[in-house]
């Protein structure tokens, strides 16, 4: 289908402000949490120093360079601990992996139209919320970023898409699974999949597993236990609700595999059922456009190769049902976009009474998938643990600031809560030195 070019670039725009619309209060966000330590492990007085961000840390359990500390120490020094810039670096970087998004399933379906709808949904999509308001997921927007360039390089520069593959794996994880992800495009775009190009990308990904194991040897305890029992399945069944604009409580509130605590649905009725219409207008769409254009234009090879992709982009983090969050699907969601932008192709080439239709579900559910991003940006905004803790460590600094202490202590409120969004020690000694001790008092006037 030929799109106009200004057509082209108005569509652009539109998801740009409507994806700024959703996560605009992220943009008033201040540190909290591993964004302190994130400070601490990023600072650097020479060469050597930057060298050594390279260098796997034996207090944490991941390894990402590029992810953390370059990023951190590149901002500190140009931003100082203003939180804007942090935040317009975060939107910028994901507004660029959903123009990556669109020029790859462009690539793959050759539809420019199909592709533009499924970058507009990853502009949009709540998966995004963490790393908004949370620079210390900046990985989880980087470095999906870095794996759609190697995908899109594959086939047009080897070098480049080698390089970005590297970049990916010291950036974050999930950048290990590429390889697969390379198969699934070329299968789709029916090239010739040869063992010889794609060996650089498994050396390196089964490397970056070797590593990882002898750096840090998975936990037998604690939130980064293996798990292999049903615990599993619904970890999958969160991220496919999450993929959808779920917000991140629902699947805490998930008693069995499809009933909810009741409690919380009567607490939170104006939020919960909006997401049930949601789902259910989503579904609607789907067989509603099935129907109208016949089971056999169902292009079920791109809808298999899409959940494929869905899931194998969650291998590395599928078993850790401990430690689940929707930022983990920035990469896994293009698999499920893939397969609704070949629907959005099938409906655009239906003909007849049937095209207006196919056309109308597709508005319904951009109508739908909005709506729960919206709603779940609200409830977050209620609830959600991130702007919480964000609120909190603005107002201690605020007020440890006003108050002008000069020696080097800092009392603060007795709560689990302080104590993450300054992760613990971290915060005091980011703002006012390595001296600054921060003690948790036992009552409000202690602050």
């Amino acid at each position: 289908m030929i799109m106009k070019r200004h057509t082209f670039h108005i569509a652009f725009i539109a998801s740009f402000i409507i994806s700024l619309f959703i996560y605009k209060d992220s943009f008033s966000s201040y540190f909290f949490q591993d964004d302190w330590f994130s400070f601490i492990i990023s600072r650097a007085d020479s060469i050597g120093d930057l060298v050594n961000f390279f260098k796997p840390r034996n207090d944490v359990i991941y390894y990402r360079p590029l992810g953390i500390q370059i990023p951190f120490f590149l901002m500190q020094t140009i931003f100082g601990l203003s939180p804007l810039p942090y935040r317009l670096l975060t939107w910028g970087t994901l507004l660029a992996a959903s123009v990556l998004v669109y020029m790859i399933i462009d690539d793959t379906l050759q539809h420019k139209v199909a592709a533009l709808y499924a970058a507009f949904l990853y502009a949009t999509s709540a998966v995004h919320y963490i790393p908004m308001y949370w620079f210390a997921t900046f990985a989880f927007v980087l470095g999906p970023l870095l794996i759609f360039l190697s995908i899109w390089f594959f086939h047009k520069h080897t070098i480049y898409s080698i390089l970005f593959h590297m970049a990916a794996l010291l950036t974050f994880e999930i950048a290990l699974v590429t390889p697969i992800l390379l198969i699934l495009t070329a299968t789709l775009k029916r090239k010739k999949v040869s063992i010889m190009p794609l060996l650089p990308f498994v050396i390196l990904s089964v490397s970056y597993i070797v590593f990882r194991m002898l750096l840090n040897p998975v936990p037998t305890r604690g939130d980064y236990q293996l798990v292999f029992d049903a615990s599993v399945l619904n970890n999958l069944r969160g991220y496919a609700l999450w993929s959808l604009n779920w917000p991140e409580e629902l699947k805490a509130q998930m008693v069995s595999f499809f009933r909810f605590n009741q409690l919380y649905i009567s607490e939170f009725s104006a939020y919960f059922y909006p997401f049930v219409v949601g789902l259910f207008a989503a579904v609607l769409a789907f067989v509603t456009w099935a129907v109208l254009t016949g089971a056999k234009k169902i292009p079920i090879s791109t809808i298999a190769a899409g959940g494929i992709w869905f899931t194998s982009s969650l291998l590395p983090v599928l078993f850790f049902p401990k430690h689940a969050f929707p930022y983990y699907l920035a990469v896994g969601l293009v698999g499920l976009l893939l397969a609704q932008a070949a629907l959005v192709k099938g409906a655009i080439a239906a003909k007849g009474p049937k095209e207006v239709w196919a056309k109308i579900t597709l508005v319904i559910f951009g109508i739908a998938w909005l709506w729960m991003a919206q709603r779940t940006s609200s409830l977050n905004k209620k609830i959600h643990w991130a702007p919480r803790r964000a609120q909190i460590a603005r107002s201690i600094v605020e007020k440890t600031i006003r108050k002008g202490l000069s020696d080097n202590t800092y009392h603060v409120i007795q709560n689990d809560e302080y104590r993450l969004a300054l992760n613990d020690q971290d915060a005091m000694k980011v703002l006012f030195g390595e001296d600054a001790v921060t003690i948790y008092g036992s009552s409000p006037e202690s602050l």
